[in-house]
């Protein structure tokens, strides 16, 4: 007990001498490293869904699209969407078939329940099915979705079924033709711009149904007096794809406005209108259409729509 205050003297330092690492032993922990590395990233595309999809197919996709991780359902969805839109016109090995529709179809459902908020893949997966060779199963699924959804549905989702109708264009079934008949009216009140703008064009396809005259009609000259230019175009363009002059002074104003556009820089949304207008300007019979066009492609001077009304004109050959 006479030398407690040895204890305040420092222990040696003691040395641990470490064995030199052979080069045997680092052949063998380099390729360990490297298989850990793979393996933790495979688990991490496994569980967040970072995957490609470049070979997989449709049946596989629509699968995927079904999968309760969030974030692989949205990877397929978009993926699928995007490699639809992109492919050749002939192609058809990404495009749904009767498996494939009914098993999207099944997660459409969801959008009215858990997947309300997810809107990259509900788009996405309204894409996919316009694509579908079931088309009548699958305009009657969207217009059932419009019908029962129209007051209280996201307007994103509203807006790309009615997008995803026109692409289908309604088919020849008269049940299907009233309900989309009763959901427009509905939908024509929306307070939501692209909504409105999407009832138009999808009107604009039911030309020359029974239901036309009757209902049709009314929504698009309501949609004539539609605060926003946009509508009021696809009204106007509607009207003269179905043979009718109530839109003449809409599609007169409009033809005015691409008059003035000028060579300088003009607004994304001008110009994707008046390229618009001059398509649609170009599938019609009236010689004062067909002047006009003659004209922009002449002397306009905004050179994509003088090029675009250019293409627009028949070869005439000699």
């Amino acid at each position: 007990m006479d030398n407690l205050g040895d204890l305040k003297t420092p222990l040696p330092e003691v040395f641990v001498v470490k064995p030199e690492k052979s080069a045997k032993s680092l052949f063998v922990m380099i390729p360990l490293l490297a298989i850990s590395l793979v393996a933790l990233g495979i688990f991490i595309i496994w569980s967040f869904g970072w995957v490609s999809f470049e070979n997989y197919d449709k049946k596989q996709l629509s699968v995927m699209i079904g999968d309760p991780r969030p974030e692989v359902r949205r990877m397929a969805a978009t993926d699928w969407a995007s490699r639809l839109v992109n492919q050749a016109a002939e192609s058809t090995v990404l495009t749904p078939g009767p498996e494939e529709t009914r098993s999207l179809l099944l997660s459409f459902e969801s959008l009215r329940v858990s997947y309300e908020m997810d809107v990259k893949w509900g788009s996405s997966l309204i894409a996919i099915l316009s694509y579908s060779t079931e088309s009548e199963l699958v305009s009657a699924a969207f217009v059932d979705y419009l019908l029962q959804n129209s007051k209280d549905a996201k307007s994103e989702f509203l807006f790309y079924t009615l997008m995803g109708l026109a692409r289908l264009k309604v088919p020849d079934n008269s049940k299907i033709q009233e309900d989309l008949s009763e959901a427009l009216k509905s939908l024509s009140q929306s307070q939501d711009v692209s909504v409105r703008k999407a009832v138009a064009l999808v009107s604009g396809t039911l030309h020359g149904t029974s239901l036309f005259e009757e209902r049709i009609l009314g929504i698009l000259m309501e949609l004539l007096a539609d605060p926003d230019q946009d509508t009021r175009a696809n009204a106007a363009l509607a009207l003269l794809k179905a043979g009718r002059r109530e839109g003449t002074e809409v599609l007169n104003s409009l033809m005015n406005e691409i008059d003035q556009l000028d060579s300088n820089k003009v607004p994304l949304n001008q110009l994707d209108r008046a390229l618009l207008i001059l398509a649609a300007l170009a599938q019609s019979p009236a010689e004062e259409h067909q002047l006009r066009i003659k004209d922009w492609a002449d002397k306009h001077p905004n050179f994509k729509i003088r090029n675009a009304a250019k293409k627009s004109i028949p070869i005439t050959r000699p």
